[in-house]
């Protein structure tokens, strides 16, 4: 059976090990990150760069890749594709005065509720 202090000793050494890993392993990252940044800065040195867990993306959150010397989209599946094309030919819906009404009816009745239940939280603080 082993005392406390071997114990103690062994989770140290334990501890002082996993963290020398962890760091390796984040110095790895971050120089595989700075690598990819410094490829495309070099095609575009203005491109602004967000790389979020090991992937690249722009500031627009649409994930790039290198391709023959030009930062390029990554490419979508053709069906996500496909089903974006078929719903920007649909005709947009009308908007009429009647759900013109009908969403300012709406919004009058959820800003009321927003008020009233503003005094509600206040109704407790008061003495009676």
């Amino acid at each position: 059976m082993k005392s406390a202090k071997e114990r103690t000793i062994e989770r140290k050494r334990v501890r002082k090990e996993m963290n020398a890993k962890k760091t390796e392993r984040s110095r790895a990252r971050r120089i595989a990150n700075g690598k990819k940044r410094d490829a495309i800065h070099a095609v575009d040195p203005d491109f602004k760069v967000i790389i979020m867990d090991q992937r690249t993306y722009d500031e627009y959150g649409t994930e790039i890749v290198i391709d023959n010397g030009k930062i390029v989209a990554k490419e979508l599946d053709n069906d996500i594709i496909e089903a974006t094309i078929e719903f920007c030919k649909q005709p947009a819906e009308m908007i009429t005065e009647k759900t013109d009404a009908v969403v300012a009816g709406r919004m009058d009745a959820k800003i009321e509720k927003e008020k009233k239940s503003i005094f509600n939280k206040l109704a407790g603080w008061r003495k009676k």
